[in-house]
């Protein structure tokens, strides 16, 4: 009997010891600009949630999705969320308007952003788009930016010589491109990927000037970097080494993609079938983590390479006034990133 009631003791104190980690953890509401969580968001999200790297820093993650980057932003700004993983144009419109909202980690190194149009189309730069439909996720996109300004780069009127009408999913925005209700669509390369995968190769217009600007990353108000430096840390530390894996491990960052967000799956395919029709879109997002040559350390902020973004985003009318790229890039938290074994993030076995 007293060997029994000792063992009950020991299952009680075990019951509380998991209750207080628990209760230890602090939940982070992480805004991602896409009302869909696809497997370039979810691979790396969903291997660190697996292998319990959020966890392990005292972080429970609660993801909201959200219409676009200027929603994020706001979303942000407001407290509504603590982070969230948004686009460079909508960070640096709400700079221009006073905000403080800054990167504290830049996950994608170059552009993904472009106009695109089926790979068998008449158009061949976006002056041919004058008097045509471009197609946007959601008019809370960064793509109505990147069109607009584009458009404006190539001598056309933005607000009279196209048209940006919200196109929706990839499987919607392709619809609408094979039917030709619109002539282009501004989305981002993993979309571009998605829709290939179904039957529709897509073809970037050139804009060699974007090439080489950052995409998406960690973004918060200046304040709670400074007061919360952990709780930031913790979650692009968790996304760094998910990322990692995935891009180690596609397959099996996969299948963790559609444990973890089981709504993603396809109706109709077997998960095999899924996993393959999703290998474009996880290859895109791996091109956009590769590290810049001569970088080390994950999710570095060039300020030059924001300063560059900036100035084309002014010199297309977008933005007004004068604002420093060190105004919206903060690596006060990047040693505190990195604080991990990249052999772990790659086999965590």
């Amino acid at each position: 009997m007293g060997k029994y009631l000792i063992s009950l003791l020991v299952a009680a104190v075990a019951s509380l010891a998991g209750h207080a980690a628990l209760a230890d953890e602090t939940e982070v509401r992480l805004g991602w600009c896409n009302p869909a969580i696809d497997i370039s968001a979810g691979a790396p999200l969903a291997s660190a949630m697996e292998f319990g790297w959020f966890a392990e820093k005292g972080v429970k993650l609660t993801i909201v999705p959200l219409a676009g980057s200027t929603d994020c932003v706001l979303n942000v700004t407001t407290g509504q969320v603590k982070t969230a993983f948004a686009a460079p144009e909508a960070v640096a419109i709400m700079a221009s308007k006073g905000g403080a909202v800054q990167y504290f980690y830049t996950g994608f190194n170059r552009n993904m952003f472009g106009v695109a149009v089926p790979e068998g189309s008449d158009v061949k730069s976006m002056a041919d788009l004058k008097g045509k439909r471009i197609g946007v996720f959601t008019m809370a996109s960064v793509g109505v930016v990147i069109a607009r300004s584009m458009a404006k780069a190539a001598g056309l009127d933005p607000d009279s010589d196209i048209s940006i009408v919200v196109s929706g999913s990839p499987s919607q925005s392709q619809a609408l491109l094979e039917s030709g209700e619109i002539a282009a669509i501004s989305h981002w390369d993993m979309i571009y990927e998605t829709i290939a995968s179904s039957g529709l190769k897509m073809r970037k217009l050139a804009d060699p000037a974007m090439e080489n600007f950052p995409s998406n990353g960690f973004v918060a108000l200046k304040s709670t970097i400074e007061k919360e430096p952990d709780v930031l840390a913790a979650v692009a530390r968790g996304y760094a080494m998910g990322g990692i894996f995935s891009r180690d491990n596609p397959e099996e960052a996969a299948r963790l993609y559609f444990k973890h967000f089981p709504q993603a799956r396809s109706t109709g395919l077997s998960l095999e079938e899924d996993i393959r029709r999703n290998m474009p879109t996880l290859t895109a997002v791996v091109r956009l983590w590769a590290l810049p040559a001569g970088q080390e350390k994950w999710g570095y902020s060039a300020a030059s390479q924001y300063q560059a973004y900036i100035d084309w985003l002014k010199g297309r009318g977008v933005l007004e006034g004068e604002i420093a790229g060190e105004r919206i890039a903060n690596n006060a938290l990047i040693d505190a990133i990195n604080d991990f074994d990249e052999g772990k993030a790659s086999r965590p076995d």
